[in-house]
């Protein structure tokens, strides 16, 4: 399924449902319900009963396929162009569903795919409240192993839109509907996952009417800072004062959420000792069945411009404990970026301006890992870069758009301008040092020359380049055990900028809802 820009979660994705309309508990219902996805989300009770319908029992099951363009709220054209719908409608009392034992429709319900599941059990407030079931819970834990990994996701305020590589479509999955509206919206590039555990920030400091939370930290007690004063601060962790057209010093706390998507759940995690905004957040699973966010903050240093020396503060949350421990903080001067970093054994690497960061959470110690010449030595704004983890592997990822990568062999004869070009290094645990493993897309692939790469995510053996900004730029895809390039069509075709904020997030993980689909909170 390919999505338009402002085109709206379905209803049954949203927890709005007839869920909370009715109590229908009838199989026969949730075939309507898991039906509509698409013919392809067919299981075989409904196939079954459509057979039997043919056959000549036509009272029963009525199903009809239409093609339908795909288009938005806004009536642009939607990748994909066609969108099979289907229908079925089925009456209580002449189905096959209704002489079924109860623990033989739970059976069915629990092996549907992950999207139809959750439609049906969206569909009936009965099936919806047999989530409590620990029965229920252990069926569809058996099933959920052959859930598909979501991969690249998408992440905007309506819930995910993930990527299946089995099935080569794009999905919309759950939804944060279920979470109360809070002070402000969440902070989309700061979200991580383990399983079907979704954590996130959200700014609790500004609010839509009055600023309530809020610390003023002036100059002096009280004081107003100028334009000039300001330029000591990060503007975006304050916030103008428009009455009086001049800049205070609010400063901004964030507080952060925890949700299990496919149950509901969700909690937020208890304030922790420094609650400004973190940099980088991350989530895992602790070998006791319960989980870890582990939170690393650069806080500036008074006196010193952002650009300038900070410290870096780590902050670690146990749920089997619910309570923070804090790092000491180092100081430094490098700049972390959320996207640019990877977790892999117990370290996360950060990848900085000149160099990539390794901070072991065991033993809370900090590394310095040297980039290849090429990474340091081109400005920035040529290149986008990242280190992403695949298979075990720590992969550091160069990618130019429109110019050629240091080292190319037309660089020094050829003015043209380039299409997107990708260098992949291996990290060298031993030896602690990026070692190149590959170059390309092909310069004779036909999608390199129209991508464009602002975004990079990676799992299992592929490595994904894609934009944020850049509307209809195809997915680039890299194996790295074939070492074989190929594309896809993005999940929005088109795209303005505001789509594009809204909509075209790619969160910095893999999405897996079979992993302990049934997590606590």
């Amino acid at each position: 399924m390919t999505i338009g820009p402002g085109e709206e979660v379905p209803r049954s994705f949203t927890g709005r449902t007839a869920a909370t309309e009715g109590s229908s508990s009838s199989l026969g219902t949730i075939c309507t319900a898991v039906s509509e996805a698409a013919p392809s989300a067919q299981s075989w009770p409904i196939r079954a009963a459509r057979d039997r319908n043919e056959a000549g029992n036509t009272a029963g099951i009525a199903a009809a396929v239409e093609g339908v363009d795909e288009k938005d709220e806004e009536g642009r054209e939607v990748a994909g162009i066609k969108r099979a719908r289907f229908s079925v409608r089925c009456h209580e009392e002449d189905t096959p569903w209704s002489k079924l034992e109860e623990e033989l429709q739970e059976k069915i319900i629990s092996r549907l795919p992950i999207t139809s599941l959750y439609r049906a059990l969206m569909s009936s407030k009965a099936w919806l409240e047999k989530l409590n079931s620990r029965i229920f819970q252990r069926e569809i834990s058996t099933a959920a192993s052959k859930w598909p990994v979501f991969c690249p996701l998408h992440v905007n305020n309506k819930g995910l839109i993930g990527y299946d590589n089995d099935s080569l479509q794009w999905s919309k999955l759950f939804s944060f509907q279920h979470i109360p509206a809070g002070a402000d919206r969440p902070a989309l590039e700061l979200c991580s996952g383990a399983g079907s555990l979704i954590c996130f920030a959200r700014n609790k400091t500004c609010q839509k009417k009055g600023m309530s939370w809020v610390k003023e930290l002036g100059i002096k007690e009280g004081g107003i800072a100028d334009m000039k004063q300001m330029a000591f601060f990060r503007r975006k962790d304050y916030w103008v004062r428009n009455s009086r057209m001049s800049m205070a010093l609010l400063e901004q706390e964030f507080d952060i959420y925890v949700t299990n998507v496919l149950t509901k759940q969700w909690r937020l995690l208890t304030p922790r000792p420094k609650m400004q905004r973190p940099h980088i957040i991350h989530m895992t699973r602790t070998k006791s069945g319960g989980y870890s966010v582990i939170l690393l903050t650069r806080i500036e240093l008074e006196g010193h411009v952002s650009s300038s020396l900070a410290s870096v503060c780590a902050q670690i949350y146990d749920s089997a404990s619910d309570s923070w421990t804090v790092d000491s903080a180092i100081t430094s001067h490098f700049q972390m970026r959320n996207s640019l970093f990877a977790y892999s054994d117990n370290t996360i690497y950060i990848m900085c301006l000149n160099t990539c960061k390794a901070y072991n959470l065991e033993h809370r110690k900090w590394n310095d890992i040297p980039l290849p010449e090429a990474a340091v030595s081109v400005a920035m704004a040529q290149m986008h870069s990242g280190v992403v983890v695949c298979n075990s592997s720590v992969m550091l990822v160069m990618a130019w758009n429109g110019v050629y990568a240091p080292g190319h062999p037309v660089k020094a004869s050829s003015n043209s301008k380039a299409s997107a070009e990708v260098v992949v290094y291996n990290l060298d645990q031993s030896l602690q040092e990026f070692v190149q493993v590959s170059r390309g897309p092909p310069d004779l692939m036909k999608e390199a020359s129209e991508a464009y790469i602002d975004v990079i995510a990676g799992h299992g053996d592929y490595i994904y380049f894609g934009s944020r900004y850049v509307p209809g730029s195809p997915v680039l895809k890299y194996n790295i055990r074939s070492q074989q390039w190929s594309s896809f069509p993005p999940a929005f075709k088109t795209a303005s900028f505001h789509d594009s904020l809204e909509n075209l997030h790619w969160a910095n993980f893999a999405f897996q809802p079979g992993l302990h689909p049934f997590a606590e909170v």
